[in-house]
Parts: structure tokens; sequence; C-alpha cells
């Protein structure tokens, strides 16, 4: 009797392994599943991925020259509509892993504008860099703003204020309302170039060299107003002189 009673335990125990053998070895294994998420060394990344999505890749670049782009590291580049967001890497790269669709993509770049670049991710097609280039350094805060008029019953042309007086590293803002305008520096200029020329109501901004010794700078200014042109020095209508 004990001998029929050990064996029904025995198969009793064979049994009870074998249906969890079989239970473990036929478990279907789901990307949310948390038996994936306790071993990431397995092929949780492969279960995790949509195999919808598509790589794109692309990088950031300031434009520092007429041929010459250099690459921008850690900028943050975001998915408009989206939360998506990626920073560049040292050699100004970034990659994004998206589903099928239209995009644009966005950066920050201090100092620069950067434009927002568009593109579109098709289904089983790698779609070309997206190169978001960032030029046309946003013009600083003047510390003086610089007003140009002209009487043309005179002839005089009045630039306020007057002298103007300049320190390393100011940065200088001229205005004029009254028509196409022109300033130039004589003989040594503080800024970039000697000569700077602007439309009408317009507004140019123009920084003084880290390497100028504060003081008083000489410099003329034209107006046209009209066909006649006003100025304080005819060499400013002289449109052979480099400017």
């Amino acid at each position: 009797m004990r001998a029929l009673i050990a064996v029904v335990v025995l198969l009793s125990a064979t049994l009870l392994l074998s249906f969890r053998a079989f239970d473990g070895s036929t478990r279907v294994l789901r990307p949310d599943d948390p038996a994936v998420a306790a071993s990431p060394g397995s092929s949780a990344a492969t279960l995790a991925t949509d195999p919808q999505d598509i790589p794109v890749t692309g990088s950031v670049r300031v434009v520092s020259g007429p041929e010459t782009t250099l690459p921008v590291p850690r900028a943050r580049v975001r998915i408009r509509g989206t939360a998506i967001s990626k920073t560049t890497d040292a050699s100004g790269a970034f990659d994004f892993t998206l589903p099928p669709g239209d995009y644009t993509a966005s950066v920050r770049v201090p100092g620069y504008l950067c434009r927002a670049e568009q593109f579109t991710v098709r289904s089983g097609v790698l779609p070309p860099p997206v190169v978001i280039t960032c030029g046309d350094r946003l013009p600083p805060s003047p510390d003086t703003v610089v007003y140009i008029s002209v009487d043309t019953i005179t002839g005089i042309v009045s630039v306020t204020p007057d002298p103007l007086y300049v320190a390393p590293n100011d940065c200088i803002a001229w205005t004029s309302s009254a028509g196409p305008w022109a300033v130039h520096f004589s003989p040594i200029s503080p800024i970039t170039h000697r000569r700077i020329r602007a439309a009408a109501d317009s507004t140019v901004v123009g920084c003084v060299r880290s390497d100028v010794f504060p003081g008083k700078y000489s410099y003329f200014v034209a107006v046209a107003v009209g066909d006649s042109v006003y100025t304080e020095d005819p060499e400013l209508i002289d449109e052979n002189e480099d400017g």
C-alpha cells in the first residue's frame, strides 16, 4: 500500500513539473511584459522598436563664411508638434527614429537665426540627412542709437548724438527715415567696416572691435533725398571706394 501511494505521489509531481515547463516554454513575450523589462540584455530593445519606425539622421551647422559652415555641438533639436527632441553630439549630428509622416525639425542657437527644416519619412525608405543651417547673426541690443536727419532747405545733415564716443565691444545702431543713407569712418574705423549703407527707414547695428581704444572716432554721413544727396563729405558719394 505504501509503495502504491509513493508511486502516485511521484507521478503527480512529475506531471506538475511537466506542466510548468510546458507553460514557460510556450509563453509569448510582449514588449511591455515584465519579463522583458527585467532582462534588458536580451531582445527587449528589438521588441520595443516599432517595425514601422525609420531612422532619421541630420546635423546643425552655422554659416561662418561664403563656403564654410561649422558644426554646432550640444544644440537641442526638436520635432515640432511632438515631445521628441535630441541633443547634437560633438560633430553637430543628431538622429531620430520616427514613424512615417511629415515633420519639421527646429533648433535654437544663441546669437543666430536658424531655419526650421521640413522633411518626410516614408515606410521602408531612408530619408536624406536633415541639415539645419544657422546664419545671419542676430543684431545685438545697441548701447547707442544714432539718429540721422537732413534739412533739405539748408542741406545740413544732423547726427544725434554728436560727437560719438565708443568703447570696446559697444554696439551702435544707425537709423534714418529721411532716405537711403551711408556712414563712413575716417581715417580709422572702430568697427569691422569703414562704411555702412542702408535704405530709408532701416536700422543697421555695428559693434566696436575688442582691440579698439575707447574714445572719439570721426565719421561722416550722407543721405539721399529724391534726386539729391546731402553729405558732410563728398567721399561718401564715390562708389568706387571699398566699403
